[in-house]
């Protein structure tokens, strides 16, 4: 017997069929609900080997592509990441390092594993914000501040170099549960070591002392140096001398074009007179950090190349 629909329920009918028809294109879209949480965090540039991780998968890695929660990206010697988590905080990979990435809502978390980041912000967050970095021992939580942080699984130890802002550090020794507190401010580094002899709080220590401008891995200086307002803070607040760190970054520059040559920094200095020179001018105060990439530059052009 055929049956006769009204006019609403021919409406009715259609709607729900329209419905279903979405239902399934997102599903198929998007997969599993976690796959939608997209977040804020996008990488912008990488160097040298590079790989991203999903759900246990290697991913297809592009500059300029939004991270999704739980993404794990790992660096190889001499390569590096630098990702935006928003419009004003940045965060990046050194070499030989490990990281996954979590986001809900305003509430951001960066899990090192193993090797070094940078980070740092350039205004303070607002109400309602969190922003930590943590590794298997020790979590940072950052209002608006630059630093580094370090993983050095054969020696057992965790270092944050503070250069700017203030933070509140808390330290466990995932064997015993013993934990540490301490607030760091600029121009202090923070040292976490943990003991297997030793029980409770004890098992733990945090060692803190002045921060020198040799102490800071070249890689996090040169990227300092590309955010001249937030290089400004960071000889404001921690004491460090400008000109120190402008050496230290220009020097990191030129070892980067020597590596874009697939040579080390030994070999490239030795065989190219512009960089003995650049490298003379700059110990004895005249190239600038504002002339950073100026000089890099003219350091391919004396020698035929083109630097980047």
């Amino acid at each position: 017997m055929k049956i006769q629909l009204s006019k609403k329920q021919k409406i009715a009918a259609g709607l729900l069929a329209v419905a279903i028809v979405a239902a399934v294109a997102a599903f198929l879209l998007f997969g599993r609900g976690e796959d939608l949480l997209a977040t804020t965090i996008r990488l912008i540039r990488y160097e040298g080997e590079v790989s991203l991780e999903n759900e246990g998968k290697n991913a297809t890695l592009r500059e300029d592509m939004m991270l999704r929660n739980g993404n794990v990206l790992s660096t190889q010697a001499a390569s590096y990441a630098d990702l935006n988590l928003d419009d004003t905080k940045a965060v990046g990979l050194d070499e030989e390092s490990s990281a996954d990435f979590m986001q809900e809502d305003k509430q951001l978390r960066v899990n090192l594993a193993s090797g070094g980041l940078y980070f740092y912000t350039t205004k303070k967050l607002e109400d309602g914000e969190t922003f930590d970095i943590g590794t298997h021992t020790m979590m940072v939580g950052i209002r608006g501040t630059s630093g580094y942080v370090s993983v050095d699984d054969k020696k057992g130890e965790t270092t944050l170099h503070l250069t700017s802002g203030k933070v509140h550090v808390t330290g466990t020794n995932p064997e015993t549960g013993g934990t540490r507190e301490a607030d760091v401010e600029a121009g202090q580094t923070l040292h976490t070591y943990l003991y297997d002899d030793k029980k409770g709080d004890e098992s733990i220590e945090f060692r803190v002392n002045k921060t020198r401008e040799s102490d800071l891995p070249p890689f996090f200086v040169e990227r300092l140096s590309r955010n001249p307002a937030v290089m400004e803070r960071v000889v404001e607040e921690s004491g460090m001398s400008a000109s120190r760190l402008s050496r230290i970054a220009e020097r990191a520059a030129a070892a980067g074009a020597a590596q874009s040559y697939g040579q080390t920094f030994s070999e490239y200095q030795a065989n190219n007179a512009a960089v003995r020179d650049y490298l003379q001018e700059t110990d004895q105060g005249l190239v600038t950090g504002s002339n950073t990439a100026n000089a890099v530059a003219d350091i391919g052009n004396m020698s035929g190349t083109q630097l980047s």
